[in-house]
């Protein structure tokens, strides 16, 4: 499969016109065959994710785990993720854009089926760790892919555009995954994840992908630490360090949720995810225009107060029509800054560090999610739910506070670098 030989950003893309005299040349194509292909994988990947992660919690119920092994297993995800997603972008800006996709794909196939076969907690753990490693390998490539075939003039409307397809996912994968499991049992749940990604597979063959340039020094020789720095993007840190405080709810979210639903009877864990991810895609809609004319801050500020409420309601909630409503506020949260904070995290970064960019800032969900799950874990033994979620609410003060002291200050803010053009 040949490597696309273009790049959009390095051929004319937002570049000086050379004919000073002529007319300013048409804004470039923003739906492509490419960036179309890459938005329906980048959909059907996060499906198949979004299914798993609603029921993987009932899952190691049923094999006899409780509170603190669900953690465990958040925690050995997110740890290999946060090991592989370095390396996969060190491939991707150095080796190839496609061979890692490729590969990455064939595990999101292959892995799901074995859920069915493996059922004892010793093997599902590193199973699980390695499905993270395919998982995250996979979504880092499908990001950095992405940035490759959006024109630059276009570059935010196209990754917000491409961040509905998390919003859609979010909205079909886990009510889908509960309905399954609840219905239909576990072996259509785990092969229909792999049905997905075998779709994506297919899809994949077909994309054409940048060719990269031969560089005079590989990132392998030199000092070990300056190696290893050459994994991350430190532009895209500010953006990582940000959405790694405002997601770490997320992960006691993610983990807990179902069981919390399922304890209190209030309502369904599923739709739960369905409520957050309807609000996530409607605001996304409306904040790229605010972000076009004020950058990330009021986004960022205005997501943390949905983010707060959006939990404290869902907590607290005594009805089923209330506690919807709070998931709904707290995807309006996911859907003013994830665009911001992803735009903010590849606005100064060359095409060539794509991949580390794409996976410093992807980091950012595998330590929050990983992490938080694992404390939530502790914490919902120890205190019990409720309380649970009020401490694990303290990272959404810590981005606000972060941002305001330190995040606006930075290259990558939007009045830094529109300050400097």
């Amino acid at each position: 499969m040949p490597d696309h030989a273009t790049d959009p950003a390095l051929n004319g893309a937002g570049g000086k016109n050379k004919n000073p005299g002529s007319r300013p040349a048409p804004a470039q194509r923003l739906w492509t065959r490419d960036f179309i292909i890459l938005a329906v994988v980048n959909l059907l990947v996060f499906t198949g994710g979004n299914m798993l992660v609603s029921v993987f919690p009932l899952y190691i119920v049923s094999l006899g785990g409780n509170t603190v092994t669900v953690g465990i297993a958040a925690a050995v995800y997110a740890v290999c993720s946060f090991c592989m997603r370095p390396i996969a972008g060190w491939i991707l800006d150095n080796k190839s854009r496609s061979t890692i996709f490729l590969v990455a794909m064939a595990g999101v196939v292959l892995i799901p089926p074995l859920y069915l076969v493996l059922t004892s907690l010793l093997l599902i753990i590193p199973l699980r760790g390695l499905h993270a490693v395919c998982w995250s390998s996979a979504s880092t490539s499908i990001s950095t892919n992405t940035c490759d075939v959006l024109p630059p003039e276009r570059f935010g409307e196209g990754m917000s555009f491409f961040g509905l397809t998390n919003g859609l996912s979010m909205i079909i994968g886990p009510a889908l995954g509960l309905f399954v499991w609840d219905n239909l049992g576990m072996p259509p749940l785990f092969l229909g994840i792999s049905a997905c990604g075998l779709c994506c597979l297919v899809l994949v063959s077909r994309l054409r992908f940048r060719r990269l340039e031969k560089k005079k020094r590989e990132p392998g020789s030199g000092p070990v630490l300056k190696r290893l720095a050459s994994l991350f993007e430190k532009e895209a840190f500010p953006a990582s360090l940000l959405m790694c405080c405002l997601c770490f709810p997320g992960g006691a979210i993610e983990s807990f949720i179902a069981l919390f639903c399922q304890q209190t009877g209030v309502a369904n864990g599923g739709v739960y995810f369905t409520f957050q991810a309807i609000g996530a895609t409607i605001i996304r809609l409306f904040s790229a225009k605010i972000y076009d004319r004020h950058g990330e801050g009021p986004l960022l500020i205005a997501g943390c107060l949905s983010f707060f409420f959006g939990l404290m309601t869902v907590v607290f909630s005594a009805s089923t029509w209330l506690f919807y409503s709070g998931a709904l506020l707290y995807g309006v949260g996911y859907g003013l800054t994830v665009p911001a904070m992803q735009t903010m995290s590849l606005r100064t970064v060359p095409p060539e560090r794509r991949g580390a960019a794409s996976s410093t800032y992807l980091l950012s969900y595998d330590v929050s999610f990983g992490l938080g799950g694992l404390v939530a874990g502790v914490l919902a033994k120890l205190v019990g739910y409720r309380p649970m979620f009020c401490i694990m609410s303290a990272g959404i003060f810590g981005c606000f506070i972060l941002y305001r002291r330190w995040g606006r200050f930075q290259p990558s803010a939007w009045r830094v670098w529109k300050n400097n053009r």
